[in-house]
């Protein structure tokens, strides 16, 4: 999912998919579940973890989009 919207919008973010680490990805999906409802698809949830864990390697790295 992260190298499919970095692809598809290379506004989102300056990193490279591979710059985001398996931590961010972690802490991003314990944060989407935590808010998330139940009735939201997979891929919507797929998607809020997948620009969560952008935002979280952004911090983690010091770097603005």
């Amino acid at each position: 999912m992260l190298r499919a919207l970095a692809e598809r919008d290379e506004t989102l973010t300056p990193l490279a998919p591979d710059m985001v680490s398996a931590a961010d990805i972690q802490e991003a999906c314990r944060t989407v579940a935590g808010w998330c409802r139940l009735e939201v698809k997979r891929e919507t949830a797929l998607f809020y973890a997948a620009t969560t864990a952008i935002q979280i390697a952004e911090r983690r790295l010091g770097v603005g989009a």
